[in-house]
């Protein structure tokens, strides 16, 4: 049964299982609860738990107003806290730490409740362990895995974050300082100072020996070159910022592959002591699309109109190919595909990318039913075997699929959400 975005009893009876809290504790998959008051502190990360509800409602609240969606979103970011209080957290990232629980309060701004504080309280948690983080300066990067660069987990989430208050002068100058890490890390050691030993690696490898390079957006050097061009913007400018931003993209452009069909395509990685297998899918996380998205900005950012035509033409190959696109969400799923063509609309005005976009709603629409507990399911292969999931989170969740639906393709105001997936650049 396709979801009927038009037809508002389908929607709000949805809306409304979302908005029940119990319901969600008893049917969810993200995280296992031993009762309504006793909630893991998984139920805190924005990546598996409430924030991504409070990001949701948030945002629709922008969109439907009259519906006070804004008061759901208020109770599940109290139910976060309560949590965070009983239990604590100990992490600054944007999955599972800090960063993601703020990113959630700033889908609030603007509403009566008063966050202030607690957006003052977690901003200082922040900066703290910013600081303890430049306090180790390049021994920061000692056993490097992509925990301590990538999106996710690492620096670039952290500044991602940070940029959000690039007119605080104190916050500011920090941001300035890890951005430096970073780019010191290239300017030092060339494209290789990003490589991980796989022995250290934090994610499923098909070895352990030898060295990586991750490409994607989630893990890999795709979201640091988007990074850098997105603080750039945003007047954090640094020396070598354009040198490393030309040095990553050239990089990149020698990297890209054809397969069998003649279709562009970057692999999720760049194995240097082992046998690459070339494994890639067509998501924003770890695949092509989120590589031509990064290119593409960088062709506009150095003006360089062949690094822009490679990122389109690898771009509509995705949009032909739709490897290992199985499932609605925003991960691995058909909602980052949409998104992505979505940018690509927004930069060259192509019909294609429009038409493509078109398409692609009907194909998440098509996941819908209303036997599920969340409407969408997520669909994922587990060793070999293909299994579902009612998630919530913005990720591989509900939430990001219905934040898809709504998105309005012609719209060129970045949500919270967009921005968390650094689809703002």
């Amino acid at each position: 049964m396709n979801f009927n975005i038009n037809k508002s009893e389908q929607l709000f009876d949805l809306l409304s299982r979302l908005s029940d809290f119990d319901y969600v504790v008893n049917h969810v998959d993200d995280f296992t609860a031993q009762s309504r008051n006793d909630l893991p502190i998984e139920s805190t990360y924005l990546f598996t738990g409430l924030p991504s509800l409070v990001v949701l409602f948030g945002e629709l609240n922008k969109i439907f107003p009259d519906k006070k969606f804004n008061l759901i979103a208020h109770s599940y970011m109290k139910k976060t806290m309560e949590v965070i209080n009983s239990k604590g957290i100990d992490n600054l990232s944007l999955a599972v730490g800090m960063c993601g629980i703020a990113f959630a309060i700033q889908s609030l701004k603007g509403e009566t409740s008063n966050y202030s504080n607690l957006q003052f309280s977690i901003n200082s948690y922040i900066l703290d362990g910013c600081r303890q983080i430049l306090e180790k300066g390049t021994n920061f990067f000692e056993l490097l895995n992509e925990e301590k660069y990538d999106l996710m987990f690492g620096l670039v989430g952290i500044i991602n974050y940070m940029l959000l208050f690039s007119d605080n002068i104190i916050i500011e100058n920090i941001t300035k300082s890890l951005l430096s890490l970073l780019i010191n890390l290239v300017k030092d050691k060339g494209i290789a100072g990003f490589s991980v030993y796989l022995s250290n690696s934090s994610l499923p490898q098909h070895s352990k020996v030898g060295k990586y390079i991750n490409l994607g957006i989630s893990h890999g050097i795709a979201a640091f070159l988007i990074l850098l061009i997105k603080s750039f913007k945003s007047g954090i400018i640094l020396n070598y910022h354009e040198e490393i931003i030309d040095k990553i993209s050239s990089w990149l452009i020698e990297q890209k592959r054809y397969d069998n069909s003649k279709f562009l395509f970057w692999p999720s990685a760049i194995y240097f002591d082992c046998e690459d297998n070339e494994y890639y899918r067509d998501a924003w996380c770890y695949g092509t699309p989120g590589v031509a998205y990064s290119l593409l900005l960088a062709g506009e950012f150095l003006k360089n109109n062949r690094i822009i035509k490679i990122a389109i033409e690898g771009m509509k190959h995705s949009l032909i190919r739709q490897r290992s696109i199985i499932s609605p969400t925003f991960c691995h799923g058909w909602a980052g595909l949409y998104y992505l063509s979505k940018k690509f609309y927004f930069y060259t005005h192509e019909k294609y990318f429009k038409e493509a976009n078109n398409i692609i709603k009907n194909n998440i629409l098509s996941f819908y039913n209303t036997k599920n507990p969340f409407g969408f399911k997520n669909i994922e292969y587990i060793n070999g075997n293909k299994r579902s999931f009612n998630n919530i989170n913005l990720l591989s969740g509900v939430s990001g699929v219905l934040l898809t639906i709504f998105d309005n393709i012609d719209s060129i105001e970045s949500g919270v959400w967009e921005k968390i997936f650094l689809m703002d650049a």
